[in-house]
């Protein structure tokens, strides 16, 4: 019987002991390495010759370089890296886009094994867009459900804090733990901003063209309905879409010439009613600035470029992310632009 509990009490000690070694002090002790994996080109632009993609790698690999300056070491992960060619350019005959992709795999305590492993799946990434602003003004979160002026406009991400002298974004691919910045030529930005007036004649030709579409359906509909109550269904659906357009036209009359040139600010797309101020929460709409990119340029050369991180809750994740913000060599990164 003694000999029973002297067992059961060395299991114990020893699954104790095999615990303590499996914490967050043995996952931030694991030294992680960096290493790469293959190029992912997918669909990239055609206009842009195979024959310079040495260009684009060699561009990618400085990046790459800056990065192990800011994390050299990574602590509880393991960094991976890769290059990727896709996209086409943002305006006509422009700048070629291009990326850095980095992922960092943490460690863990596996609690059944009573170890570290390594996990296959991570929230921790960091990329930089080339002559891209994919996640910066994204067309699945951002993009604006009409056109202004026969062109794709997007709300502008808002403005999370400021870093270096430069402003930091919050995506909304990314979410609250992503930032994200934009470095440019001169300080000028890629993007202009869509006037009041514009949004609101363009919100007012879509809904116009919504009741037309609507009404010349309801023409087509089978009349198994008594002629009055057809009638009255569609005064009702003539109403609901005049009753937008006032809302518009009433708004119009509030604002002098120069203020409805002024930028516009909402925080409600699908209902419109209003301006609203970037103070308010509000978000800038903006459309991409063909005017911006210098098209003499070899398609190549960075004329814009977008550095994105995020992380996952984990001490080392915090740590990564501690890490490239206060190591992260900025200004040789926005050296590269034009270049």
């Amino acid at each position: 019987m003694k000999k029973s509990i002297f067992l059961i009490y060395c299991s114990f000690l020893l699954y104790h002991l095999k615990a303590q070694d499996c914490d967050v002090n043995a996952i931030m002790n694991v030294k992680g390495k960096w290493t790469t994996t293959s190029d992912n080109i997918v669909s990239p632009d055609k206009t842009f010759p195979s024959s310079q993609y040495s260009q684009l790698r060699t561009r990618l690999d400085k990046i790459a370089l800056l990065f192990k300056e800011a994390y050299p070491e990574p602590a509880g992960m393991e960094a991976k890296w890769y290059r990727s060619i896709r996209g086409s350019s943002l305006v006509d005959k422009g700048p070629v886009p291009y990326q850095f992709n980095s992922l960092y795999s943490g460690w863990y305590c596996n609690q059944n094994l009573h170890k570290l492993m390594l996990g296959t799946e991570t929230g921790t990434w960091a990329f930089v867009f080339v002559n891209d602003l994919h996640w910066f003004l994204n067309d699945q979160y951002d993009q604006v459900w009409v056109k202004i002026n026969g062109v794709t406009a997007y709300l502008l991400p808002k403005i999370k804090e400021q870093w270096n002298g430069m402003p930091v974004y919050e995506t909304s691919a990314g979410g609250q733990r992503s930032k994200a910045l934009l470095l440019t030529t001169n300080d000028r930005q890629p993007y202009k901003a869509v006037s009041r007036l514009s949004y609101m004649e363009a919100v007012k030709q879509k809904i116009e063209a919504d009741k037309q579409e609507q009404m010349d359906l309801f023409k087509k509909m089978p009349d198994n309905t008594a002629k009055d109550q057809k009638e009255e269904n569609r005064q009702k659906m003539a109403k609901y879409f005049d009753d937008k357009i006032s809302v518009i036209n009433d708004l119009s009359k509030n604002y002098s010439a120069d203020e409805l040139q002024q930028p516009a600010i909402i925080d409600n797309v699908s209902n419109f009613k209003y301006f609203s101020t970037l103070e308010k929460g509000g978000r800038m709409i903006v459309a991409i600035d063909p005017d911006y990119f210098n098209l003499k340029l070899p398609r190549y050369i960075p004329q814009v470029i977008m550095l994105f991180w995020q992380w996952d809750n984990s001490s080392a994740a915090l740590n990564f992310k501690k890490q490239v913000e206060e190591n992260f060599p900025i200004d040789k990164l926005k050296a590269l632009l034009d270049k």
